[in-house]
């Protein structure tokens, strides 16, 4: 008997000596990387965005004022950052570094999900943070980085809802969420659909038979009502 108990303790390492060297790199590059990377002027989109915001504050209307010729998501995430937290640069890239550090532990969530060891979920956040903080200033504080967090959030509740038993008023307003936050991304930018038409094909077959019909539904239903949010918004504002 213990002959068994200390080879199972062999086959199955504690989950502290699984993870590898991987977290330690992580937390040495952030401590390393973070303080640079907060110190980076802004470039001309996000100053520009700045600018709509503040002028928007002054009661200018979106798109009949200002020029913009994209959706409005990023001129919220914008009014929404300076709102809550001023208008310097180091405020705005705090709130990239948040939205990294979330996309890196919603793609170790789904890494792992998938199949992968949490030592190779490790590793594959240490690559994208390195990759990120290593990338040219032209890629921070936009709105194609802020657009993978919706898209991962919504992909997870999607798996997280499909292979698991659970009560249809549960399912039900998982996919509710998940639609919303498809809409949100929307927003942000179009194509984002288009991320969204690909996670409902490919993940079909995981769904019960029994609650196809009904995942349709309420996910197009929960859609509907992000795009419809900015839809009032737009209006509201006389920006439509």
């Amino acid at each position: 008997k213990g002959m068994l108990m200390e080879t199972a303790a062999h086959s199955h390492p504690p989950e502290a000596s699984r993870q590898g060297s991987a977290p330690w790199l992580i937390l040495a590059l952030m401590i390393l990387a973070a303080p640079l990377f907060l110190g980076m002027p802004l470039t001309n989109d996000a100053v520009f965005f700045d600018l709509q915001t503040r002028l928007f504050s002054q009661g200018n209307v979106p798109y009949r004022d200002i020029l913009e010729p994209n959706w409005p998501g990023v001129f919220w995430v914008h009014q929404l950052v300076r709102g809550c937290c001023g208008r310097s640069s180091e405020a705005l890239r705090a709130f990239d570094l948040i939205c990294l550090v979330y996309c890196c532990g919603m793609s170790r969530q789904l890494a792992i999900r998938s199949g992968a060891s949490h030592r190779g979920a490790n590793w594959l956040v240490l690559a994208f943070t390195a990759f990120y903080l290593g990338c040219t200033e032209w890629c921070h504080c936009q709105r194609d980085f802020w657009l993978l967090a919706p898209i991962l959030t919504a992909t997870w509740l999607r798996l997280f809802r499909v292979g698991r038993a659970m009560s249809p008023v549960a399912y039900i307003l998982l996919a509710i969420s998940e639609g919303a936050t498809w809409g949100a991304a929307v927003w942000l930018k179009p194509y984002s659909g288009l991320v969204a038409l690909t996670a409902g094909i490919t993940s079909w077959p995981l769904i019960p038979r029994g609650r196809k019909t009904l995942d349709v539904v309420a996910t197009i239903l929960g859609g509907t009502a992000g795009l419809f949010s900015g839809y009032l918004w737009l209006r509201q504002t006389g920006a439509l």
